[in-house]
């Protein structure tokens, strides 16, 4: 598990080849190879929502929106976690590792300037032995080092959390569903639009939702 996904973080920067690196894209990757389409699915959906407003745009690392989706349907699996409201707490405990994986990224290409440096010396003294392919390939490797070592400890860490807590939390959340996780994460992305109409149309849907939840 831990090997591919080492190799699916390469479509971050890598091998960026469109969808394959956007977490509802991995929802449907995991609806194949755990035969869970609902669960699956609705994590991708989840996470695709949450991360709707972040591209890649010059130097800015956006977060690495397939390490949380792919915590939590490997540790949903695990703990036999399928309704969606004894998500909650694993969603909140794989969220930030979004953030832990930019900052290994960022790590992973300051590293890259000694790179850099190899390629002008190359250039400037040693024109034969240009080689940028070889640099290229080394740095690959290392991201998917990389991910995998962030991968086992986060997988780790939250195991063991999870581990000693569910059976404390497993039936506090019965009353969400998945349309309530995928408003919540979608608050985010409306919010960033900084449009008043757009915010009149959240609160309009917030009203909808809590009146339908009275009277039903």
């Amino acid at each position: 598990m831990e090997f591919f996904f080492g190799l699916i973080s390469l479509t971050r920067f890598g091998f960026n080849i469109g969808l394959l690196d956007r977490p509802v894209t991995f929802g449907l990757f995991g609806a194949l190879i755990t035969g869970n389409i609902e669960l699956s699915i609705g994590i991708g959906i989840f996470f695709e929502l949450v991360w709707l407003d972040f591209f890649p745009a010059g130097t800015f690392i956006p977060p690495h929106n397939i390490l949380p989706p792919f915590l939590t349907l490997a540790l949903a699996n695990l703990f036999d976690i399928t309704y969606p409201g004894n998500l909650i707490p694993l969603l909140l405990l794989t969220f930030p590792t979004a953030w832990l994986g930019t900052r290994m990224e960022n790590w992973q290409r300051k590293l890259q300037d000694l790179n850099y440096n190899k390629l002008y010396y190359w250039a400037d003294q040693e024109p034969s032995s240009f080689k940028p392919e070889a640099l290229v390939v080394r740095s690959l490797i290392q991201l998917v080092i990389l991910n995998i070592i962030l991968y086992l400890v986060c997988f780790t860490i939250i195991f063991v959390i999870i581990d000693y807590t569910y059976p404390f939390w497993s039936d506090i959340f019965e009353g969400f569903k998945w349309p309530y996780l995928w408003l919540v994460a979608l608050v985010g992305g409306i919010l960033s639009l900084r449009i008043p109409r757009a915010y009149e149309v959240l609160v309009f849907c917030l009203g909808i939702v809590f009146l339908t939840s009275l009277f039903i």
